[in-house]
């Protein structure tokens, strides 16, 4: 996690700084409330989806009514996408637009295996106002592919590796999810029933 990489910094830094700072006191950096999902390290999704929708919630409290909530996101497997949606539902927002963009270097070591990411979602977020539509399952399927084409034609020119073609599906499945699925999620009875939902939807989808 960016917290262990950040270890290598961090004791440079402290050489410098630990008199001056009290969080410089510490040998190591400390990542006990660091906002990951982590087996290993005891941090599981439905933790992770808790506190990053805090995160959400404090952005929705001192953004402006007209105002965006901006970021980037990737991830190599469903739940992790599922996680932020749900995060940000909660927090009432909806999401406005998605625009992949190139986050690695291509002669970069790290992401040379055919299977790695090498594109990133920018978000564009808005305040959730006024009520979701009604549509179907069937009907929000072709919302998606008709957003999903959309999206790929600004990328005509590129050809995306399959990892990267997931995160542009990924991400408009989530947009369009936000915007036009909230009377879908509604209908499940509790959180382990909306992961199923979504995952399967997604399957489905992607």
């Amino acid at each position: 996690q960016y917290s262990e990489l950040s270890n290598f910094f961090y004791v440079w830094s402290r050489e410098a700084l630990k008199t001056k700072y009290n969080w410089f006191q510490h040998p190591n950096v400390s990542n006990d409330e660091e906002i990951v999902s982590s087996n290993h390290a005891g941090k599981d999704y439905l933790r992770f989806q808790r506190l990053l929708t805090n995160v959400w919630k404090e952005c929705h409290r001192v953004l402006k009514h007209d105002g965006r909530l901006v970021f980037t996101y990737h991830h190599s497997d469903l739940l992790g996408w599922s996680t932020l949606l749900f995060s940000l539902v909660d927090a009432n927002f909806v999401i406005e637009g998605v625009f992949p963009v190139v986050a690695e270097i291509s002669y970069n070591p790290h992401v040379k295996k055919e299977s790695s990411i090498t594109h990133d979602i920018i978000f564009l977020c808005k305040k959730r106002t006024g009520n979701s539509p009604t549509i179907t399952i069937e009907q929000l399927y072709y919302a998606w592919k008709e957003a999903y084409h959309e999206v790929r034609d600004r990328l005509s020119r590129d050809q995306l590796k399959d990892s990267d073609d997931f995160v542009v599906r990924m991400g408009v499945f989530l947009k369009v999810l936000s915007r036009d699925g909230i009377n879908l999620l509604s209908k499940c009875s509790n959180i382990n029933q909306k992961y199923d939902f979504v995952l399967q939807l997604a399957r489905e989808f992607t």
